[in-house]
Formats: C-alpha cells, structure tokens, sequence
C-alpha cells in the first residue's frame, strides 16, 4: 500500500507543479498571444505522441494481447470524446468562462493522464517516470492556456494560480486508481497503459493541435509538434 500511494505522490507532483507552472508562467510573463501559445500546445502534443508511440504503446503489447491494446487505444478515445461532448454543451461567453470551461477539461485529462502514470509506474520506474515528465511539461502549456483567460477576463493572480494547482489534483487519483488496477494482472496492466494512450492521442489530435491552428491560423507552429515528437524520443532514450 505504501508504494501505491507513492505513485499517487509522484502524479499528484506532476499534475499540480505542471499546472501550476503554466499559470504562474502566464502570470508573470503575461504570455497571452496567440503565435507563443500556439507552438506551445503543439510542442506538448508532440511530446505526448513521442512517449505514447515509441514507450507507452510498446509496453503494453509486451504484456498483453493486440485485441486487449487496441480495445483500450479505443475506450481511451472514446472517453475523450465523450468528455469533449460534456465540455460543448454550453458556449463560454466570456473570458473567464473560457478559462473556468479549459480548467474543467484540463481537470478530466489529468484524471486519465494520472492513470497513465500509475499504469506505468507498476511496469518499471523509466516508463512511470518518463510519462511523468513529459505529462508534467505538457501540463505547463495547458496550465497557460487555461490562466491566459481567466487572468484576462479579471481573476486576480492568486486565484488563477489556485486554480491552475486545482486542475493538476486529478491526477493523483487517476494514479492511485491506476496503481492500483495495475497491480492486478499483466492484462489489466497493459489495458490501462493502452486506454491512457489513447486518451493522450486524442487530447493532441482532437485538442492541442486543433486549438493551436485556431490561435495562429497558419503552419508554423506545427515545427512545435516536430520539435516535440523529438524531445520525446530523446527523453526516453535518456531514460
């Protein structure tokens, strides 16, 4: 038990210094336009493509069967969509609501993100580590695009930063949760580690990088994806 709730420890770290970073980023850089934003949230999805195709992905088809790692690929990306579907059902008119509507989204990735780590932790130490790593720098990102819009529609600095922290809690219990299934079967194990990867695909196709063609409308920062997809190899070569 006392391992397990390490793990919780190590995304609970992850979750809330990633977020947390990006909103004290964006407070103090006022980092609010459009073309820097844009290469980051591409940056952060290639970095999660990197770790999901060539570490995540690969670990879970050595545990368990094709069928089992494609039907988790499948409920990961179903749950992501679902959580998408929620999030549109009302417009946000206002800054605020944008920055309150992303916080809530960022929340509900974290959860799954999380189970990722705790899947991985209970697979080795290099892979838990590198998914919290690379999970924790992509959170600093998203913790910008939630801050820049609740700063800019006339949250103080102490409570955008609050809420930036807020958004990361999630992912300790999507850790413990993880943790814990992982510790069942080698099954259960490489289930989860694929669910949490295609959760992770589709939070970079289907959020970071349609939002940052929205913010920039241009291909310039697709370079950010690039780039990104390499520091992700080379993370985990270093690892």
């Amino acid at each position: 038990m006392t391992v397990i709730w390490t793990f919780t420890a190590v995304g609970l770290l992850a979750g809330v210094v990633g977020t947390g970073l990006g909103g004290l980023l964006s407070s103090l850089l006022h980092i609010r336009r459009p073309a820097p934003m844009a290469l980051a949230l591409e940056f952060a999805a290639g970095l999660m493509l990197g770790v999901v195709t060539f570490d995540l992905l690969p670990e879970a088809f050595a545990l368990t069967t094709v069928t089992t790692v494609l039907s988790g690929c499948a409920g990961g990306v179903a749950l992501g969509g679902l959580a998408e579907l929620a999030l549109m059902g009302s417009r946000p008119a206002t800054l605020r609501d944008t920055g309150i509507l992303t916080a809530f989204g960022v929340s509900v990735h974290n959860l799954f993100e999380g189970l990722a780590i705790g899947a991985g932790l209970t697979v080795s130490g290099r892979l838990g580590l590198s998914l919290a790593i690379v999970i924790g720098l992509h959170n600093i990102p998203e913790g910008v695009a939630m801050a820049a819009p609740l700063s800019g529609g006339g949250l103080s600095r102490a409570r955008t930063l609050l809420t930036a922290c807020a958004a990361g809690l999630p992912m300790g219990v999507g850790a413990f949760l993880g943790a814990a299934m992982g510790n069942l079967t080698d099954q259960a194990v490489g289930f989860c580690l694929a669910m949490a990867g295609g959760m992770m695909i589709f939070i970079s196709f289907a959020d970071l990088i349609p939002a940052s063609k929205s913010l920039s409308g241009r291909r310039y920062p697709s370079l950010g994806s690039i780039a990104g997809l390499l520091a992700g190899i080379l993370l985990i070569k270093m690892l």
